[in-house]
């Protein structure tokens, strides 16, 4: 009954779901693929003067395809031999599959690949790479060769790729680096987030030593022949997820070297376009606490989390309409209060180091935090009262020259592109002016974007000499000199959905016990998820196989860790059966000049000693990282 109760919910949601799309007479993606598809197969005449008009119909990127797009590329191709039928004619890589979240089912491809095979066309492998160094390529066949297997016992799904001798990557560049491939061992003790501040700082520490000359190790250019030592912009950093990017972060600026983090959300998601909506929400409702928590915790104030609880306590609405003497007497009184409950301690004084208080100021929050407050609610006074009276452009143009925001935002991490983004927010605010929006509909409309799956990509930047952070799904299509892939070692999450849909579309759900208060996992809740846990191994196995093969010349693996399913488990049963293909370096040694030992091919002419680095000042302290209350 509570199956059947919740397949009625789900029912009942879909159905209000389109009944509101349908008032708007508007349509989503899946209804671009479902309706595109049901015309199809309701029109003979539609499928005949369409069929008509193409002789091929050729498919990039199929092993992304999904079950409703398949059978769309098959409507239009129609069956093979038939009057006027185009040939279809499907790319693609099933060991490159990596976006089921976004519905692409490998099996697709599988299934069609074999249907071509057994006689209804043909199948050629191209198997030629002409990226990767002959010892990187060395490296991923034997990995990939121990990783694409079913498990143990269990025959073999479509998702589940068997590695054959038509999928072994055949070099076509010269002989280089060999091995090409180093692993940075920890042999030290700690738990999960001291052994990877430790990776990032070893990672650090050895792409200064290659790109300084010091680890003695060179790339080769495209000529595969003339050989030099990497640059920064020749290094990446690809991770299997961007969530736990902090600490390589850290350890890069410590460094003093250069970094470009891809992130991955879009424009609108980007903190820097949120606080500019919130500065404009809080500018149309003064009470909207959520808009001034938001404020005061950006670029545009940044006190600090204890400040923020006083100043909520004190009412955020109120701030900007209370004299200074007025707003020190309310925090004093929350921080009275505060102290009293518990919930602030050590309020009592500044903060060591901090500037003189000023008259009139509270003793709560450091002097430094209240000359920026002051100095927020002197300029939001100003510009609330031009709200009315100025386009929404000028308003946030006004904004960002009272605040000094991009000042501000060139000085934390990831500046420039930060700046970059706000003046293309300027922009648009710019033109959301002309067309007569107000501050309150634009601060509706940027809420309302953030909360949408990334769209509108980032302001783009010129190339830059510095590495690239990225995640794996980023990197797909991409090639770098020297690649890293850290965090081998980390374990797939536990899957704890209550409900969730299985392969034929069922609603699979926990039955919750009202004597016990507790959710009871079913017979098919149990089948669903070790159903979808094989098919998210499948998929890490191939993400790991996208990581490996984005290396041209140098692959540096790191990250500790045991069991056959992680990728460090993959990566350590391809190298047990060829150890030469790694050179293993403990992090403790990473800088250290004879801790890389490398065996070029012999190359025309004399070789350029690399340059010793210059002397660098130390790298000046890591700035804080800001983000918006609302993330």
């Amino acid at each position: 009954p509570q199956q059947a109760e919740l397949a009625r919910l789900v029912e009942d949601a879909e159905a209000r779901y389109a009944a509101r799309k349908a008032s708007a007479r508007a349509v989503d993606f899946d209804d671009l693929l479902l309706r595109a598809r049901d015309l199809l197969r309701a029109d003979p005449g539609v499928r005949t003067e369409l069929r008509g008009r193409l002789r091929a119909l050729l498919v990039d990127e199929y092993q992304d395809v999904n079950p409703v797009q398949q059978e769309v590329f098959e409507l239009v191709a129609g069956p093979r031999g038939g009057p006027a039928a185009p040939v279809l004619v499907a790319v693609g890589d099933l060991k490159q599959s990596i976006y089921r979240f976004r519905g692409a089912d490998v099996a697709v491809f599988a299934r069609l690949i074999r249907r071509l095979d057994a006689g209804e066309g043909r199948v050629l492998h191209l198997s030629e790479n002409h990226r990767s160094a002959p010892a990187v390529l060395d490296l991923v066949n034997e990995v990939s060769a121990r990783a694409f297997r079913p498990p143990p016992g269990a025959p073999p799904r479509d998702d589940e790729l068997v590695f054959g001798e038509h999928d072994r990557l055949v070099p076509t560049r010269p002989e280089a680096l060999r091995p090409a491939c180093e692993v940075l061992e920890d042999g030290a003790e700690g738990n999960a987030a001291e052994r990877r501040e430790r990776e990032a700082e070893a990672i650090a520490a050895r792409i200064g030593a290659l790109v300084s000359g010091a680890a003695g190790v060179d790339i080769r250019e495209r000529d595969g022949v003339t050989a030099r030592r990497p640059r920064f912009g020749e290094v990446a950093i690809l991770f299997r997820r961007l969530t736990q990017i902090a600490p390589y972060e850290r350890a890069l600026r410590a460094a003093g070297i250069p970094y470009r983090l891809a992130r991955g959300g879009g424009f609108y998601q980007a903190p820097e376009v949120r606080d500019l909506g919130e500065l404009l929400a809080a500018l149309a409702d003064p009470s909207d606490a959520v808009a001034w928590a938001a404020l005061l915790r950006s670029p545009a104030c940044a006190v600090s989390e204890g400040s923020l609880l006083l100043l909520a306590r004190a009412g955020l609405g109120r701030l900007p309409w209370l004299s200074p003497a007025e707003l020190a007497a309310e925090v004093d009184r929350a921080a009275a209060g505060a102290a009293a409950q518990g919930v602030v301690e050590a309020v009592a004084a500044p903060a060591p180091g901090t500037t003189p208080l000023p008259d009139a100021a509270p003793r709560a929050i450091p002097a430094d935090e209240w000359a920026r407050l002051l100095r927020l609610l002197a300029a939001y006074r100003g510009l609330h009262a031009l709200r009315d009276r100025v386009p929404v452009g000028e308003l946030c143009a006004r904004a960002v020259e009272a605040l000094d925001l991009d000042a501000a935002l060139l000085a934390g991490p990831d500046g420039e592109r930060r700046a970059v983004n706000l003046e293309k927010a300027l922009a648009l605010a710019a033109r959301f002016g002309e067309d007569g929006g107000t501050p309150a509909e634009l601060a509706g409309h940027l809420r309302a974007q953030a909360a949408r799956p990334p769209r509108e990509p980032e302001a783009e930047l010129e190339a830059a000499d510095a590495v690239a952070l990225l995640s794996v799904h980023q990197a797909k299509g991409l090639e770098w000199p020297v690649a890293f892939v850290p965090d081998l070692g980390a374990r797939a999450r536990a899957d704890l959905r209550r409900a969730l849909l299985d392969r034929e579309g069922r609603l699979c759900v926990a039955l919750f016990d009202p004597a016990r208060e507790a959710f009871v996992e079913t017979a098919a809740l149990a089948r669903a998820r070790e159903d979808d846990k094989r098919s998210a191994a499948a998929e890490s196995r191939r993400l790991l196989y996208v990581a490996l093969t984005r290396a041209r010349d140098l692959l540096v693996l790191s990250g500790e860790g045991s069991g056959a399913e992680t990728w460090r488990g993959l990566v350590e049963a391809g190298l047990a059966e060829r150890p030469e293909l790694a050179r293993r370096i403990p992090m403790a040694e990473v800088s250290a000049p004879g801790a890389a030992p490398v065996t070029p091919a012999p190359a025309p002419g004399p070789m350029v000693e690399p340059l010793a680095p210059p002397p660098l000042a130390p790298p000046a302290p890591p700035s804080p990282v800001r983000a918006a209350v609302t993330e």
